[in-house]
């Protein structure tokens, strides 16, 4: 494990305490996307069901080029308990993360996040998942690794955080083997170890290039689930149809 391995960098001290904008932003729009999503009905050309129904991600879009459905995918949360879970650690985890690095990266660190562990979980399930719990277990990998070198890290991403993170991961396998909740797991998984490599190839200062493996592992298999999904009927479907040109118009019907 991390916590027996040397770390020839030494720790940086605390920052000074900041209020996380950028933390607090991801995790208003969380809560407003999952309250228009379950309050909206039926209701149609307003803002607020706008607001509901657009971080919804569909798999044929995003095999289509909607490839952003992924990063808005992340706001939208299946019910209270889920959305709950998921911002109380973005918000606890992010504000950390945040005051370190700051907020562009923060922000870039998000956004790819959210494109690899979407695109992983396409891949495994051939549809994309909702949440912010892959970006909140790549946070729990970057974290576990930095600790090492940011204090404020180390304070919050303790040996009992990091158990109860990946009890949590493999209990939501389990659950989800047994058909009692339904559970993005390869976002979780993927999350995980995108964190961890990226972490060991950023901040450690030894050993970078095998962390580079599964890291590039990672990305490729996102890459797979948005853009080449052999094994899939689904994704064979989409792209087996042709364009067909229609008379008197610019549009092409498929």
């Amino acid at each position: 494990m991390p916590d027996n391995w040397d770390f020839t960098t030494p720790r940086l001290k605390q920052s000074e305490p900041q209020f996380p904008i950028l933390t607090g932003l991801l995790c208003a729009v969380a809560v407003l996307v999952t309250l228009a999503n379950t309050t909206a009905g039926n209701e149609t050309g307003t803002f607020w069901s706008a607001l509901g129904s657009f971080a919804q991600p569909y798999a044929v879009d995003i095999w289509s080029g909607k490839v952003w459905q992924l990063f808005t995918a992340i706001f939208l949360h299946s019910g209270w308990m889920h959305l709950l879970f998921d911002v109380y650690w973005l918000y606890i985890l992010g504000s950390m993360i945040e005051k370190e690095i700051g907020q562009i990266k923060l922000l870039a660190f998000v956004v790819v996040s959210a494109l690899v562990t979407g695109g992983c979980q396409m891949a495994w399930a051939g549809e994309p998942g909702i949440g912010l719990s892959g970006v909140v277990y790549a946070m729990v990998g970057l974290m576990w690794i930095g600790r090492m070198r940011y204090e404020t890290w180390g304070n919050i991403m303790t040996r009992q955080t990091i158990q109860l993170m990946v009890g949590w991961a493999l209990l939501c396998i389990v659950t989800t083997y047994f058909h009692i909740m339904a559970i993005a797991n390869s976002a979780h998984v993927s999350g995980l170890i995108f964190g961890l490599s990226l972490s060991w190839i950023w901040l450690a200062p030894r050993k970078r290039w095998i962390w580079a493996v599964p890291l590039a592992a990672t990305l490729i298999i996102a890459g797979m689930g948005v853009w080449w999904m052999p094994w899939s009927s689904d994704w064979k479907d989409v792209h087996s149809i042709e364009t067909v040109p229609v008379q008197g118009s610019n549009s092409h019907a498929k």
